[in-house]
């Protein structure tokens, strides 16, 4: 698949979209797929057509709700296909981050490593002609296998319940959480735990962020970007339509997003290595789709 060095500035009208939608109202990663009161596991995820794999980090984001069938493919994979985009079609910019080697200027002789924003354009299906879907069994998840999934997921945390607040504490390395009754929903209670199990991923011994902010301050609103993203896509992997953690925090996330274009690119790339510290995902370098932390 060729990719192309970005020439428009991907980041830039990324963050644009998203500021967009955050001052409409619309929280872009709050179950952006349609739900029928089943649930089809990964058929909701975008997907490349060919690979059969799961969109991953910001492409996650930017591709979540533009097509009904939730398959893309490049232009050429849909002529290898024996179809053909639709004339007019519009396609999609995603991120790749590729490694880049160069010399450090401030250590003589040495090299250090960069991620370089690579972009390549894909269509979903329903913009293409003379392609097939292909055949996927549907299978029903009932409620109690979603939520004993996401107890899985939770279960190597130090998690105690009491009391009316939920966090994580890093100093205690503990998430506290109001008893699972309490909140309206069950769905309500995971989405809220796996909100926090995204903070608990910051420990030195997991994926190492630095938590130094505090409430209303950029560092914090980061962090909070994070597990949100965090929350959404494991909600999304598990299936999981409790209400995410985002109020509270829109006008911060758009201080951040306006001041930053590379804010999202970030936020999503390390949620990313959340949800896959969390699920015990072991991530080849050539399926690093556009989870490198934007430089």
């Amino acid at each position: 698949m060729k990719k192309n060095y970005v020439k428009k500035d991907l980041m830039q009208d990324v963050t644009n979209r998203i500021i967009e939608q955050l001052e409409s109202g619309c929280v872009p990663w709050v179950k952006p797929w349609k739900g029928d009161g089943g649930y089809r596991g990964e058929s909701l995820l975008p997907k490349n057509l060919i690979t059969g794999k799961a969109y991953r980090g910001i492409n996650r984001l930017i591709l979540w709700g533009v097509s009904e069938s939730n398959y893309f493919l490049t232009y050429r994979q849909a002529k290898l296909k024996g179809g053909n985009v639709k004339k007019g079609a519009k396609g999609h910019a995603i991120a790749f981050y590729s490694p880049l080697k160069i010399e450090d200027k401030t250590k003589k002789g040495e090299f250090m490593v960069i991620p370089l924003l690579k972009s390549y354009t894909v269509f979903s299906v329903e913009d293409c002609e003379g392609i097939e879907l292909p055949e996927e069994k549907e299978w029903y998840a009932p409620v109690e296998t979603r939520h004993a999934k996401a107890d899985e997921c939770l279960k190597p945390a130090d998690i105690r319940h009491g009391g009316d607040s939920a966090y994580y504490s890093p100093s205690h390395d503990h998430i506290q959480l109001p008893v699972q009754d309490v909140f309206k929903t069950p769905e309500d209670y995971y989405a809220t735990a796996l909100h926090e199990l995204t903070h608990w991923t910051s420990h030195k011994t997991r994926c190492d962020r630095n938590l130094v902010g505090r409430f209303g301050d950029t560092a914090y609103a980061r962090e909070e970007l994070c597990a949100e993203l965090g929350a959404a896509f494991l909600c999304a992997d598990l299936g999981i339509e409790g209400k995410l953690q985002h109020a509270a925090y829109i006008e911060s996330w758009l201080k951040v997003l306006k001041g930053d274009k590379k804010a999202i690119f970030t936020a999503a790339g390390q949620a990313q290595k959340a949800v896959d510290f969390i699920q015990g995902v072991e991530v080849a370098n050539e399926d690093k789709e556009a989870t490198a932390t934007a430089a």
